[in-house]
């Protein structure tokens, strides 16, 4: 029952699950693939872009999330590839649609929750802690003040 001519801002975050499953990250002869992880993504900002143009969209990535090696055991998943690919990977695909559709991308896998400090915010290998929580809710927020007066401003154009 939500109206959605109300809403101004939509945020969509990613966890590493679909990198960890092994979800193929995109299929460049259709950046709609519903089926890849960037594909699905795009096409959900193709949607809410062709039904709500007013709408304000931020993706951010993926936190930095540990990979599971062939013994159960935590490590890089930038040396660990998935279906061929680092999470960062994932995390750099991301970037680039949202730098095709001009929307804001929060980068969260080196920005925030990385390499040098998972040990700190994750529960496990990909879950936040509390602490974790409140490190992405704290970008979010910083980006979002500075990201705010450009989008209502091109709301003023329209």
């Amino acid at each position: 029952e939500l109206d959605m001519n109300t809403v101004d801002t939509i945020v969509v975050m990613y966890d590493a699950s679909d990198y960890l499953d092994g979800r193929i990250k995109e299929t460049p002869e259709n950046l709609t693939n519903p089926l890849t992880f960037c594909g699905n993504m795009y096409a959900g900002i193709e949607m809410i872009e062709s039904l709500y143009p007013h709408i304000q969209i931020i993706i951010m990535s993926p936190t930095y999330a540990y990979a599971i090696d062939e013994n159960g055991n935590y490590t890089s998943s930038d040396i660990v590839k998935v279906e061929g690919e680092s999470l960062s990977n994932y995390a750099i695909t991301q970037l680039n649609l949202c730098q095709v559709k001009e929307i804001t991308f929060i980068d969260h896998i080196y920005g925030t929750v990385h390499c040098d400090n998972a040990d700190m915010y994750l529960t496990d290998n990909v879950h936040l802690n509390v602490e974790g929580r409140k490190a992405v809710a704290s970008r979010f927020s910083e980006i979002f003040k500075r990201t705010w007066d450009r989008y209502y401003e091109k709301l003023e154009e329209q």
